[in-house]
């Protein structure tokens, strides 16, 4: 069978004629017989890396009702490389009533929070998405009422969302309560009105809703 070597040992080794990978690169694979030698060059390739996980960015996102949110999806390797596998994940919503998503970009449906899924390679993860309903309106309760002067009313600010849902929010942060006529009626930030002074009829007070 002749004497086998390897002229680079790091890149590739020699036992009897079976020759084995070490690490990519280059060798020359020579044998001697009988006083006559051979060689070949001998090239080996790196192994191709293996998955080891995947991961979901961002892993928490808000969006509004109608807008949108991207997230991408990351496969990681054993030889530390990354690729972005964001359109070729399938992706999936926990409440599609909620948040529904097409290659990594969720659409606000609905108030409420969904999981939104990717799946890659046998590794799954998610993240939570959180969708805000949008402020339709905002109303004063009562809305039509009268007042002596000193006397007092609590009011309260109903605001309505895109979900068809409605709120009291009277004393909350973005809720500001204006008066449109001073001399005749004053209001607190928590929508508490004062008579002060004899006026009327007309819109005295103004409820706003300025998210912060």
């Amino acid at each position: 069978t002749g004497v086998w070597t390897s002229s680079n040992t790091s890149v590739a080794t020699m036992l009897r004629n079976v020759a084995t990978g070490v690490a990519a690169g280059q060798a020359t694979v020579m044998v001697s017989l009988g006083g006559f030698q051979a060689s070949a060059q001998l090239t080996v390739q790196a192994g191709a890396p293996t998955m080891t996980g995947l991961m979901v960015a961002p892993v928490s996102a808000s969006v509004q009702v109608g807008g949108t949110v991207p997230l991408v999806a990351t496969a990681t390797f054993n030889d530390g490389s990354t690729l972005d596998v964001t359109n070729a994940a399938i992706w999936s919503s926990s409440n599609v009533g909620v948040a529904t998503v097409i290659q990594g970009v969720v659409r606000g449906v609905a108030g409420g929070s969904a999981t939104i899924s990717a799946s890659y390679g046998g590794f799954s993860r998610a993240a939570v998405v959180t969708v805000a309903a949008t402020v339709v309106s905002v109303r004063i309760s009562p809305d039509n009422f009268v007042l002596g002067v000193n006397e007092q009313r609590p009011l309260a600010a109903w605001v309505l969302f895109s979900d068809g849902s409605e709120l009291d929010l009277t004393s909350d942060i973005d809720i500001v309560w204006t008066s449109l006529n001073t001399p005749v009626v004053s209001v607190t930030p928590q929508g508490l009105a004062t008579g002060v002074g004899v006026g009327g009829p007309g819109q005295f007070v103004q409820v706003q809703y300025i998210p912060g």
